[in-house]
This record gives structure tokens, sequence and C-alpha cells, in this order.
């Protein structure tokens, strides 16, 4: 988790709330009226409370999202891995891992672990908070107090992502996508920079255009962006629920704010969240009763501290997606 929370200004929400649909920073400070100069002051400023990736659709590329738990800590953490951190499951302490590994190797990726998974939870496409869209459907208004939520309004709601197919991608296209969760505005001169520098060959700043615009953008599903909340007055938690239409669900708690991950498969979904008891209750009244969803543990509560990687796509990618077993040597980053 980021650093402690500091009051967030109307102007701040503004700028916060504009992320997931701006490309980059001028495109920011176009969209909510500001000086860049402005803007990027800002973001600097919040660099310790929130996060910012840019978001590729994880089901286009060709990885499933999956949560394991384990009764004791993995050994050893294999490539595809996201993080690791202990949870608190029911008052029993558990060992999460998540990792977005590819969908051929599901089950190889699961082998190469110690020890079988009490449970896990295998999705289709991972998604996050859209306050973009919430603002536009009336769903989240922006007040001196912070972000209201209309959960009423935000039940009877109907919307759909526009959700890229499978596409062609290469290596370049995998060290964009890396440099850019990183951090969803880094420049193409600083990634081309970093590039040239780790590769034999160079690269030209025209080529690196054309794979972002051709390759990188059509994957493109919005930029993440997680204002965190005081960790020891707001615990983070993972709920878990078996439901019906668990896509259209998906999408409704993709609209609340501080719901993070969201994990969404055929009949469930999960997500991460700093909810607090009142926002849960009214979550639970007006959107999950509708779906008549079951949690599969009442209690999960997250450790603060965490192993967190961002995976390096291109160290798993030969024409198609390495085996984990293959791909061994090549782990994840740490962040």
């Amino acid at each position: 988790m980021r650093g402690e929370t500091i009051q967030l200004s109307p102007r701040d929400w503004l700028i916060i709330t504009s992320i997931p649909c701006s490309l980059d920073i001028s495109k920011l400070a176009r969209r909510v009226n500001l000086p860049q100069s402005t803007v990027s002051r800002r973001l600097k400023s919040l660099s310790t409370q929130i996060s910012i990736s840019f978001c590729t659709s994880k089901k286009a590329v060709g990885l499933k999202p999956t949560i394991l738990f384990f009764t004791k800590p993995p050994y050893r953490l294999p490539a595809y891995t996201v993080s690791a951190r202990t949870a608190l499951v029911d008052c029993n302490e558990w060992y999460m891992v998540s990792g977005l590994i590819p969908e051929t190797y599901v089950n190889e990726y699961i082998e190469l672990f110690v020890y079988q998974p009490l449970f896990k939870f295998i999705g289709e496409e991972k998604l996050f908070w859209r306050p973009d869209i919430a603002l536009e459907l009336g769903v989240i208004n922006i007040t001196h107090e912070g972000l209201k939520v209309n959960y009423y309004k935000l039940s009877k709601v109907d919307y759909k992502w526009n959700m890229p197919d499978r596409r062609h991608i290469d290596k370049y296209d995998m060290q964009i996508m890396f440099f850019k969760e990183k951090y969803a505005f880094t420049p193409l001169t600083e990634i081309l920079q970093k590039i040239n520098r780790s590769n034999s060959s160079s690269v030209t700043i025209q080529a690196l255009s054309y794979h972002f615009r051709k390759h990188v953008l059509p994957l493109w599903i919005g930029n993440s962006v997680k204002p965190y909340r005081k960790v020891s007055d707001y615990p983070l938690r993972l709920h878990v629920f078996e439901c019906f239409d668990a896509e259209d669900l998906a999408l409704k708690l993709a609209l609340v704010p501080h719901i993070y991950s969201i994990y969404c498969s055929k009949d469930g979904v999960a997500f991460t969240s700093q909810l607090s008891v009142k926002e849960m209750f009214m979550l639970t009244k007006t959107v999950l009763k509708k779906y008549k969803a079951k949690p599969v543990y009442k209690e999960i509560f997250l450790e603060s501290s965490f192993r967190k990687y961002l995976i390096k796509y291109h160290e798993l990618w030969d024409k198609d997606w390495l085996k984990p077993f293959v791909a061994k040597k090549a782990v994840v980053y740490r962040v």
C-alpha cells in the first residue's frame, strides 16, 4: 500500500477521475481544463497515495487473472506471478498469490508450486475502477467531502466496455506495455532510451511510435488509478462471490470508488477494496443482492505489506507465451 492519505480537494478528484480515459498528461490537462504544469505538479504530490497504470485487456493478450490460496508460504514464485501476500481468511492465516497466466498454461503454473492451493479463482478478464464512466452515468458526484455514490442508480445502470479481440503482438509491444504499466504517462521517448540501453540493437522513435499506435493502443482499455485510503482505518480486503451474470456485476463494481482490481469469471467475481462497513452494506443491499451474490469466504483481510511484481512481458514471449517451466529463469520484476 501507499503512504498516509491526505485530504483531496474537488480539483484533485477531478484530475483523478479523468485519468482512466487520458493517454497522456497533456490530454488529461485539456480534459480537466487546467494548465499542464498544474496537473503535473498535482500528480507528483499525489504519487504517494495513488498508482496509475496503463491497462490492456488481459483476455486480448491471452492471459488469465488467477488467485491462489495456500496454507504455507510458497517456496518459489513462478514466472507470471503478480503479487504474494499474507491473508486472514475466516480467522486463518493463509498465503495469497495472484498471477496473470497464459490461458493454455494455468494448470502447469499451479503444478510448479510445492503445495496444492486450498482455493483458486481463475478469471476471464481483469477490470478496474472507471470513475470517468461513473461520472458520465451519474453514479458518482464530486463534492467538497469527496466522491458521493448513488448506489440505487448504480444498481440500474446498463453499459458495456468495448473490449478488444485477441491481436498479434511482438516483443517491442511487450516492452511498451511493461514500462507503461509501471506508470501510465511514461513518454515513448523515455521508453525508447530504456529499450535501447537494454538491447544490443537500437530501435527508432518512429518504429516505437508505430508499434504503440498499431499494436498496443488497440489493446488499451484505459488507465487504472487507485486512490488509497489510510490502511489503518480501511484495511484492504478481498471479496470473492459466486453469482449469476458475473460480467455485468463486474462492470457495476468498476464504477464504485475504492474498489480496485476486479477479476471476472463465468460464474463469479473477486475484487479488492477499501470499502467502509456502510459502503459495503449499501453495495450489498442495492447491487450484490440483485445478482444473488454468495460469498465464498465471509472475511478475507490482506496484509498491507506484500511482494508486488510487474511481469517482464518481453522476456516471457517468443512468438507466443513461454511455458511457466521454461520461463522460470525469466522471473518477474519486483517493484
